[in-house]
């Protein structure tokens, strides 16, 4: 029981941290490289910021994988197909 809980307090706390990475992303990083010329103008001139943000969303991919990794040591045991099945399609997902 006590390895669960610890497993369960590090996939909420990768949780926490992939919100806050999923949220900063669009909103924070993006939003402020859109100009009424379009996105691919403003990005242009903003290189710096663009490759942030790249970096960012490699983090969260990866953090969403180690989070569904470290939660198929539970789920593993009620039921080895679905675990297998969620780290299939969180790697899609993250493609």
């Amino acid at each position: 029981m006590g390895t669960e809980k610890r497993i369960g307090r590090w996939i909420g706390l990768g949780l926490l941290l992939h919100l806050a990475v999923g949220l900063t992303l669009p909103f924070v990083l993006l939003d402020q490289v859109r100009t009424p010329a379009g996105f691919l103008a403003g990005a242009a001139g903003q290189a710096v910021r663009m490759r942030a943000a790249v970096l960012l969303l490699f983090a969260g991919c990866a953090l969403a994988i180690g989070i569904t990794a470290a939660a198929s040591a539970v789920f593993r045991r009620y039921s080895p197909a679905l675990t297998a099945w969620l780290l299939a399609a969180v790697v899609a997902a993250s493609a």
